[in-house]
């Protein structure tokens, strides 16, 4: 279960402006719509295997997607830790910084692998000195907490004298070639996980009461992945049966507050 003050800063607002975003948006515009609300109804799942078949080919910014489709549960595919998990490792073998950073967070939070601490160290130190990022140094930062000083100096010793592996590209069928789209125009709504009100962290709590405002009433709160970052939403019923949507940082930063459709 992920812990409250971690997975998942936005990053991928998983923030990464690079090759999973724009994949994304291949996706979107191939026919795929995710709804932000259980009434509305999505339209059939495109097809992914043009886009698998590179993934097995090797190409990391196409692992590390798949690695995004089966945590968040997107595209038609199932939400599945293991599977996120596998696709996350191979990108971030190779180098992909956005899928170092998610892998840490797995490791460190137990998703779809034994937790380890000391292993998403590992990953989050790599992100952290290749993006330069400060988010991504805080994150690690907050998975070496139970660690001790030799261990997290140990770690960062071997993540200076990391190489990534270098994966000999196999060629997919011609058939399957894909171009790849250069910018992002939309993102979609991850799906999140209930989360009672007590397990919601203080910083999360008192951000989303300041926002409350006279008359109105916290409803449901989940607790999702955006772009690689772990973010708290809480439904604020207000009078007149309009309701907003509250999304704060798991380090109680208000990320933004929009209408939800009726």
């Amino acid at each position: 279960m992920i812990s409250g003050a971690s997975f998942f800063p936005a990053p991928v607002s998983f923030q990464e402006a690079g090759m999973i975003r724009a994949l994304i948006i291949f996706v979107m515009l191939a026919g795929l719509a995710m709804p932000a609300h259980a009434a509305e109804i999505a339209p059939p799942p495109p097809d992914l295997s043009s886009l698998r078949a590179k993934a097995e080919a090797g190409e990391a910014a196409f692992q590390a997607y798949f690695g995004y489709l089966y945590l968040n549960g997107s595209a038609g595919l199932p939400q599945d830790y293991e599977q996120a998990f596998k696709w996350y490792h191979k990108a971030a073998d190779q180098g992909y910084v956005a899928a170092q950073y998610n892998l840490g967070i797995l490791y460190d939070e137990g998703l779809g692998v034994t937790q380890s601490h000391e292993a998403g160290y590992f990953w989050l130190t790599l992100a952290a000195q290749a993006s330069g990022k400060q988010d991504y140094a805080e994150r690690r930062d907050r998975a070496g907490f139970t660690l001790s000083l030799a261990q997290t100096d140990e770690l960062k010793k071997r993540a200076a004298s990391w190489k990534p592996v270098k994966v000999m590209q196999i060629a997919p069928p011609e058939s399957s070639s894909v171009a790849k789209p250069a910018a992002p125009v939309a993102k979609v709504m991850a799906p999140g996980v209930p989360v009672p009100w007590f397990k919601v962290p203080p910083a999360v709590q008192k951000t989303v009461n300041d926002h409350v405002g006279a008359g109105s009433m916290i409803g449901k709160v989940d607790r999702a992945i955006e772009d690689g970052v772990v973010v708290y939403r809480a439904q604020i019923n207000k009078p007149g049966d309009s309701t907003d949507l509250v999304r704060v940082s798991a380090g109680g930063k208000l990320i933004g507050i929009s209408k939800m459709a009726q």
